[in-house]
């Protein structure tokens, strides 16, 4: 039996749960090494319980790493350099036939990564998220700047590359062609997963004449709080509530005073009680440009499925190929002005009726697996 080396360098207890779960879930058939922090391991185990997956615990031999907890910026960077010092002394310690699994990209360790690999000729596998959006847009501080650095310095330069590269989504691909040209051919795609409840209760919402609409996940100005206060100057309040499901720290007064209600501020829910609010919406709002979600998935809509709530959101290059992809569960706005026409058009005797079987089907955890063991074979 072939032998994994996972590397889970970054992740606190709560960094990418889901996804980093559903990982560890899909290399069970495997001799398994994983490096990770006690917290995001211990976390992980308990999501697979959870959701029905036994572990085979006999193929897994863990080493704990020492993860900075905090989300400061100095506590984010020193994070990103012990990561990196991980991720080179993995790969220096691997052994010959090893595939190697980083279930991040940090951007600081891909040129070592690449220069030692070039040496050693190991499988490596890295997955991408949110930061390949730095290889388009300038926003962030000093330390999204020496990622955006290192990232563009990477991919934008041709050069031999030995790493093998995973982005969730084929617009994703389709997006990058533009953008790193012939170093696409380093890079496979596959849909983000989700632990979906098969058994939940569709007609579970607010039983009174009320509509109710929430945005889901964190909330700031990068990821549309100005959008969200312009709408709410465009939409009729009657017979509607508006909330917040995440954490929010950004003009909190200035929503109290337009009757927001607010769900988890200053903290992160405990993902029950998180699923339990989302449950009681009616629609899910998204604010995310279009310039945004070009590069990365968005691991925020999937808890709007779960939940099978419709969503009404601004258009995104990765909205729009889930709903061409799996169906349309919703709206999608060209701007605000649209978003509040069908907001102030929907009556609650008269919610429209949509079919998510296809998203719960296709993104199950076992689809993932099954698709991401294809990758593994073709590397």
């Amino acid at each position: 039996m072939k032998q994994v080396i996972y590397i889970n360098s970054y992740a606190n207890k709560k960094h990418h749960e889901l996804f980093n779960t559903a990982v560890l879930i899909a290399l069970n058939n495997f001799n398994i090494k994983l490096y990770s922090g006690k917290r995001s391991k211990n976390n992980m185990i308990f999501l697979s319980k959870e959701n029905g997956f036994k572990l085979n615990f006999n193929n897994i031999k863990s080493t704990n790493l020492f993860i900075l907890e905090g989300n400061s910026r100095w506590t984010n960077f020193f994070k990103y350099i012990l990561g990196t010092l991980y991720n080179i002394y993995i790969l220096l310690s691997s052994n010959k036939n090893d595939i190697l699994i980083y279930n991040f990209n940090n951007s600081l360790s891909l040129y070592f990564l690449n220069k030692l690999n070039s040496l050693l000729k190991r499988k490596i596998l890295i997955f991408c998220h949110g930061e390949m959006e730095l290889l388009i847009n300038n926003e962030g501080g000093g330390l999204a700047k020496l990622l955006k650095w290192n990232l563009r310095n990477f991919f934008l330069r041709k050069r031999n590359i030995y790493i093998s590269f995973c982005v969730l989504g084929d617009c994703v691909i389709e997006n990058l062609k533009n953008i790193i040209g012939e170093n696409i051919k380093y890079f496979y795609s596959i849909d983000h997963p989700y632990f979906f409840n098969k058994n939940i209760d569709e007609n579970i919402n607010n039983k009174n004449n009320v509509v109710s609409f929430a945005t889901i996940g964190e909330l700031n100005i990068f990821k549309g709080l100005y959008s969200y206060i312009n709408l709410l100057e465009k939409v009729n309040m009657k017979d509607k509530s508006f909330s917040i499901i995440g954490n929010t720290s950004d003009h909190v007064e200035e929503l109290k005073k337009k009757n927001i209600i607010l769900r988890g501020k200053d903290n992160y829910l405990d993902r029950k009680d998180f699923e339990n609010l989302i449950s009681k919406i009616d629609y899910a709002l998204y604010f995310y440009s279009s310039n945004k979600y070009k590069l990365t998935a968005s691991g925020a809509i999937f808890d709007a499925i779960n939940a099978r709530k419709p969503i009404i959101a601004l258009e995104n290059d990765y909205f729009r190929y889930l709903f061409k992809k799996y169906g349309t569960i919703g709206y999608l706005c060209k701007n605000i002005d649209e978003m509040a026409e069908v907001i102030n058009n929907i009556k609650k005797e008269k919610k429209t009726i949509f079919n998510f079987d296809n998203y719960i089907n296709q993104l199950s955890i076992d689809s993932f697996t099954k698709n991401f063991l294809n990758i593994i074979e073709r590397m």
